[in-house]
């Protein structure tokens, strides 16, 4: 499992850390928390899925979204109960209404531990943030159809993920337990964990030299940077392409569009990116010299 996960020392410290909070011995005024926030691919959600099993805990994953308000992390709608309703009178309405990340967490905190991972919480509503205030200072919430619910503090955990899109209130960032940064993974740990997702072989000097590429081109500065899912695709994608009968020349085009696509959508990136390359390895046709190399 250490492998999957590819936990530092940091982060293992950072587990032993967790298991004493939620100790029923530590009392605390708010929901025990952490806010961990890095960009993309630095393991925060596979951290929080690990975190629950070493817990013991019920998983529950809250994604959010551009834009989502409270309600949403409260409540879940079933629209075919919804639509139900509307042309059928022995259907109910309020029937549609069904618990969501928040209720479901306070209710199972009554029997039994729960580890819930608020995902992207800086993509929600700044609203959100007034919200949670008094659930985690209350572990409480109303529900308007059987009246308030009321969870147990110290069998709840709560991960707050962020990619640093807003800045969160001060007030919420007063309520965290902990705040912790994670950063991507160095070249080592970026090639065990791609290889690890790969469901080919492919040629390890080529796996290298692609990760070689993804290493130069998050160092450039761009705003949108390949995560380990988009290198372990492209590398799929380039087995593909050679094990299809595409001439070499086409082949070699497939494969160096294919990185270029992979890495950015933005044509302004690849700019960068080919200049970087050509910077580095000092070749006039760049596409046949990487497709070669892919």
């Amino acid at each position: 499992m250490e492998n999957k996960y590819q936990l530092s020392h940091e982060k293992q410290m950072l587990i032993e850390y967790i298991k004493q909070l939620t100790s029923e011995k530590i009392k605390s005024n708010c929901i025990p928390s952490i806010l961990i926030f890095g960009e993309p691919g630095a393991g925060k959600t596979s951290f929080g899925k690990y975190c629950a099993e070493v817990l013991g805990s019920e998983y529950i994953f809250a994604p959010c979204y551009e834009g989502v308000g409270a309600e949403q992390l409260v409540y879940n709608w079933d629209l075919g109960i919804l639509v139900d309703a509307m042309t059928d009178a022995d259907v109910k309405g309020r029937h549609a209404m069904k618990d969501g990340y928040l209720l479901q967490a306070l209710k199972l905190s009554n029997t039994k531990k729960v580890l819930l991972l608020i995902d992207e919480i800086d993509k929600a509503k700044p609203s959100v943030d007034t919200f949670l205030l008094s659930f985690l200072q209350e572990c409480m919430l109303n529900d308007p159809l059987t009246g308030p619910v009321k969870g147990k503090k110290e069998n709840i955990f709560i991960i707050f993920t962020s990619n640093k899109k807003r800045d969160l209130e001060d007030a919420l960032d007063r309520r965290f337990t902990m705040i912790r940064e994670f950063a991507f993974p160095n070249k080592t740990d970026l090639l065990s964990q791609v290889e690890s997702m790969l469901s080919i072989k492919y040629n390890q000097t080529k796996i290298q030299f692609v990760i070689d590429l993804a290493v130069g081109y998050r160092s450039l500065g761009v705003e949108k940077k390949p995560s380990q899912n988009q290198i372990s695709d492209l590398i799929q994608e380039l087995y593909a392409i050679s094990k299809s009968s595409f001439g070499r020349k086409t082949s070699y085009k497939l494969k160096y569009e294919s990185m270029l696509w992979k890495f950015s959508q933005d044509v302004n990136d690849h700019a960068i990116f080919e200049k970087h390359l050509k910077d580095v390895f000092r070749i006039k046709n760049l596409q046949n010299y990487i497709g070669s190399m892919l």
